[in-house]
């Protein structure tokens, strides 16, 4: 992987000035960004403040010397992945074991050799290159195994665990697109993807930071609000479906309804036994002309 060094931040902290100077415009020549510390108190506030993607440190420093800046560096978790380069006139064996067991990644001795200390620093600038990287990657992954490509909502998986950590009663509405099949046959997929799109951004906006929702199943979609009880989850359901039916045309010609089955645990249910319950629900409402939201606690009067 190409190392871009514009994009690699890097921190001198020394106190002798000059050695900063003749660092920083070593450094700044290579194309490094590039920021001076007189101290390890100020290089700790800049630190604190603004993570460098990699630090030359002095060790001979005044109060505070280098060791003692890098074991601080280290204990907190904000800096601690920081790699350090130790920069000391210091000789001895045991100053450089020293230097690696409080969480130096190198060490380059004083004075120093410029084509060492490039060679160096261009080589552990790609090490964090890298690293960022494939944290990117890992990131990128994680969201993939848990979100839908198409609407970016979560997937049924990340929804099903969720309501595994949900503690005391929650609410489900189920909500199926009314012939999102004609959808699709009379103004083609690409159609239909839009819709699936525009559902998703108005249930998002809806129910906030109330609960999650998750694309089930081709135009099916499952909402989890925990604590909500039947009342509240069938209002916000009622407000969803009212979304839906003032977006007619702001698609084009065409326009969407959905029906929506609610259900509650109350404490007892599984979360599989609450689906079951929502999508009885959701089909009565199909059955009844679509475009309906109907809670399970409806059909149970019914059959009483």
């Amino acid at each position: 992987m190409k190392v871009e060094p514009s994009n690699t931040e890097i921190l001198v902290v020394d106190d002798t000035v000059d050695n900063v100077k003749l660092l920083s415009q070593l450094l700044q020549n290579e194309g490094y960004l590039v920021k001076g510390a007189l101290s390890a108190k100020s290089a700790l506030r800049m630190c604190q403040k603004k993570k460098p993607d990699l630090i030359l440190l002095d060790i001979m420093m005044p109060e505070v010397d280098g060791y003692e800046l890098c074991r601080q560096l280290k204990k907190d978790p904000s800096t601690q992945d920081i790699p350090v380069i130790f920069l000391s006139a210091l000789d001895h064996v045991q100053d450089k074991v020293r230097a690696f067991q409080i969480g130096g990644v190198d060490y380059i001795q004083k004075p120093f050799e410029v084509m060492e200390v490039l060679a160096r620093v261009r080589t552990h600038a790609g090490l964090v290159t890298l690293q960022r990287a494939l944290i990117e990657q890992n990131e990128q992954l994680k969201r993939m195994a848990t979100t839908d490509a198409l609407t970016g909502l979560v997937n049924r998986r990340y929804l099903a665990d969720m309501a595994g950590k949900v503690s005391g009663n929650f609410a489900l509405i189920l909500f199926d697109i009314d012939d999102f099949k004609t959808i699709n046959d009379q103004y083609g997929h690409h159609v239909g993807d839009e819709v699936l799109v525009r559902i998703a951004e108005i249930t998002r906006r809806v129910i906030g930071q109330h609960g999650y929702c998750a694309r089930w199943g081709g135009e099916e979609f499952l909402i989890l609000l925990p604590n909500f009880d039947v009342k509240r989850a069938y209002d916000l359901a009622a407000g969803i479906q009212y979304e839906f039916n003032e977006s007619k045309g702001a698609l084009g010609a065409y326009h969407f309804t959905a029906s929506f089955g609610v259900a509650c645990n109350l404490g007892s249910l599984s979360f599989h036994q609450v689906i079951r319950q929502a999508d009885a629900a959701m089909y009565q409402g199909k059955k009844s002309g679509k475009n309906r939201v109907v809670s399970s606690r409806a059909m149970e009067s019914r059959e009483l």
